[in-house]
C-alpha cells in the first residue's frame, strides 16, 4: 500500500512597471533620457510528493 502524500499549490500574480531612467554621458556634457513601461505574468501550479512522511511512518514502527 502507497502512503505517499501529494500536494499541490497555485499562484498568479500581475505586475505593472514604470521604468523612467537618465544617464549622463560626460564626455559629450549631455544625459540620455528612456522612459518605458513593461508587465510581468506569472502562473504556476507546483505539484509534489511528499515521501519524507512515508519514511518517518515506517521507522517509527
Amino acid at each position: 500500500m502507497r502512503e505517499d502524500r501529494v500536494f499541490m499549490d497555485w499562484q498568479m500574480a500581475v505586475g505593472w512597471n514604470r521604468f523612467d531612467q537618465k544617464r549622463a554621458i560626460n564626455f559629450l556634457g549631455r544625459a540620455a533620457q528612456a522612459n518605458y513601461d513593461g508587465q510581468q505574468y506569472l502562473t504556476a501550479v507546483p505539484v509534489w510528493v511528499d515521501t519524507f512522511a512515508k519514511v518517518l511512518a515506517e521507522q517509527s514502527v
